[in-house]
């Protein structure tokens, strides 16, 4: 049995790094990617109910499904919750990629990203605890629905983000409008009773959900390849 990870250990570490060094930098970038998909994790797996392999997807997967369970409840995620989160998605790829490359081309300060860290964490544990509690209280029929809605407006939301991918989003996109009319058709929320129509708009959103996410795998390992293709290119092979 693997032994838990403890996110503080990666903010430990950083700590005794000299950021004035590249490669200090560069080690400096990972261990918050570490700290942020690990801390995300732990949230996952103590409030938001199932997420299957959350700690084996990209940190940016990651904050997108914690995110969207988080913006279930009454309130707004904070703006700043994404924004310190933001320079460590976008240097991802160079940093990854390149073995040259320099995170400050991305971050202007990464002890202000390490500093923050803590706090990031405690801000999004509160909501995620919000968020459980919330759902204690629905009804079995309630948490269909919302479970079902929770699925579809995130379909909805989604785009492709390389223009090869359009049709597929196209199709998804059309198959949970056609389950989003029959939500609000078909179903009647005062009524106790679940109806067939309710477990079949369940079921495809599910199944949605899981599309897209091999959607945005596929989109990941297209842009890591044109990472590869270009770095190959710089380097003349």
């Amino acid at each position: 049995m693997s032994q838990p990870l403890e996110p503080e250990r990666y903010l430990e570490l950083f700590d005794t790094l000299d950021l004035n060094n590249i490669e200090d930098r560069r080690i400096s970038f990972h261990l918050l990617r570490n700290y942020f998909s690990t801390v995300l994790t732990e949230i996952a797996e103590e409030n938001l109910g199932t997420m299957a392999s959350i700690n084996q997807d990209s940190l940016d997967k990651q904050w997108r499904q914690v995110r969207n369970k988080l913006e279930t409840v009454p309130g707004e995620v904070p703006e700043e919750l994404e924004n310190l989160l933001t320079p460590i998605l976008e240097a991802r790829n160079p940093v990854t990629h390149n073995d040259r490359y320099d995170p400050r081309q991305r971050i202007e300060d990464l002890q202000k990203i390490r500093n923050r860290a803590p706090e990031w964490r405690a801000e999004v544990e509160q909501l995620a605890e919000s968020y459980f509690h919330a759902w204690e209280d629905l009804s079995p029929k309630e948490a269909l629905i919302d479970l079902a809605e929770q699925n579809l407006q995130r379909v909805l939301a989604s785009g492709p983000r390389f223009d090869n991918f359009d049709q597929e989003y196209t199709m998804m996109h059309e198959a949970a409008n056609e389950a989003k009319e029959k939500l609000e058709q078909r179903v009647d929320s005062d009524r106790e009773h679940i109806e067939k129509e309710l477990v079949e708009v369940v079921r495809s959103s599910q199944s949605l959900r899981k599309k897209l996410a091999e959607m945005e795998k596929k989109e990941m390992e297209y842009e890591d390849y044109l990472m590869n293709e270009g770095a190959d290119r710089m380097r003349g092979r």
